[in-house]
């Protein structure tokens, strides 16, 4: 695989609707009484820092397969760190496979939901939860039934399309300010955006930044959100094993050039559509920022459709993962062929969905204990490991 066809396969897998939290977890960094125009700016330095983080140890899991000779994320754990904790990494690939599951169905019941009202014209009358039970119905477990995921292999490409035609959108309301006072869509928004000034002390007098700086728990948030977005690094091993080596037989360093460039586009869309979000509702965002526009945007209706053939596609590709992990921890061998398996796998997956559970807070679990786990530890772990076997037999 050539480095341009690398990086788009890097950043296709690293792109996905984790984005749209994003928003949120800036309006949380103001929560001390910052301004938003200071959070915003806080979020966006903190996307670039732990960006470059990501892509630091994205590479680091490739170096580990180079050293160990594997071509997956498990066998290089156990190569370096022992078989007795390799259930580690599959217990965090089953909790993110179901947590990224549970929202890629929710946000397929809001954007149909929205769709259909902006074509009726009558968006507060559709009951979404009947919406969605019956897009799981007719077209989720068929999809989910396919021997093969092959005919999917577009998801990508629709994904990174989608998000890319979300962050556009995205950018041109808060360019137009058509949310704002004065906009056609402030007075039909069910949020209406409010902003935040600096605070002021008990005497009247406004805070100084150092004051208001963002609360530990708050950043921490952000960060959970910001790694489950950046999260690809499960597949860094296969990527690394497809990389054409270059004119002097290395793999890693046409695999690091490819990284870095993914990723910094991966930042850049993250602050468009983190940014862009947060500056046109401020303190109204909601936990997946598509909610906040009008049904009623054509712009929106756009990128709501592109939105949903997304996670449309993209929802076997997480199920499947979360079903075949899940049987192979209680030890059953038909996991991934019996009907049953993918019945009971749907249904606990529909089930949390339709409770409607708070979606940012569900991405940040994921990103706080299994994608830190994937993400900063294992890698870092792996590479300690191997660089005291180079020293010790040395000394």
């Amino acid at each position: 695989m050539s480095v341009c066809n690398l990086t788009a396969n890097i950043a296709n897998s690293i792109v996905g609707f984790a984005v749209l939290t994003l928003p949120t977890g800036m309006e949380r960094l103001s929560d001390n009484g910052m301004a938003t125009s200071e959070a915003l700016g806080v979020g966006v330095v903190l996307l670039l820092v732990f960006g470059t983080l990501n892509a630091w140890t994205f590479t680091l899991i490739a170096e580990a397969c180079e050293r160990t000779g594997t071509c997956s994320y498990t066998a290089a754990w156990q190569k370096t760190l022992g078989p007795r904790t390799a259930w580690l990494v599959s217990s965090s690939t089953l909790l993110i496979s179901f947590n990224n599951a549970v929202i890629c169905q929710s946000i397929i019941g809001v954007c149909l939901t929205d769709l259909i009202g902006f074509f009726l014209e009558a968006p507060e009358e559709l009951p979404r939860l009947r919406i969605q039970l019956l897009v799981v119905v007719a077209v989720l477990l068929p999809l989910c039934l396919l021997p093969s995921l092959k005919p999917l292999s577009a998801a990508s490409t629709f994904g990174l399309a989608g998000t890319a035609t979300t962050a556009a959108t995205m950018a041109a309301r808060a360019l137009d300010t058509s949310y704002g006072p004065e906009g056609k869509f402030f007075e039909v928004v069910q949020w209406v955006p409010t902003f935040e000034q600096r605070a002021a002390d008990p005497e009247g007098e406004i805070a100084g930044l150092a004051a208001v700086a963002p609360s530990a728990s708050s950043v921490a948030f952000f960060l959970s959100l910001a790694s489950s977005a950046y999260l690809a690094h499960f597949n860094a091993p296969l990527m690394y094993a497809e990389t054409r080596p270059d004119r002097h037989g290395s793999r890693l360093a046409p695999f690091r050039a490819a990284a870095a460039i993914a990723f910094s586009a991966a930042a850049a869309l993250f602050i468009s559509i983190g940014g862009a979000g947060f500056a046109t509702f401020g303190e109204a965002v909601q936990a997946l920022v598509i909610n906040n526009y009008a049904a009623a945007d054509p712009l929106a209706a756009i990128a709501r459709c592109g939105l949903f053939l997304t996670v449309l596609f993209e929802f076997p590709l997480l199920e499947r993962p979360f079903r075949l992990t899940l049987a192979e921890q209680l030890g059953s061998s038909s996991g991934g062929k019996g009907r049953i398996h993918v019945f009971l796998s749907l249904g606990a997956i529909t089930a949390v969905a339709l409770a409607e559970p708070p979606l940012d807070q569900l991405a940040a679990l994921g990103g706080a204990t299994g994608g830190s786990l994937l993400i900063y530890i294992a890698p870092a772990l792996m590479t300690l490991r191997l660089a005291s076997r180079t020293i010790l037999p040395r000394s």
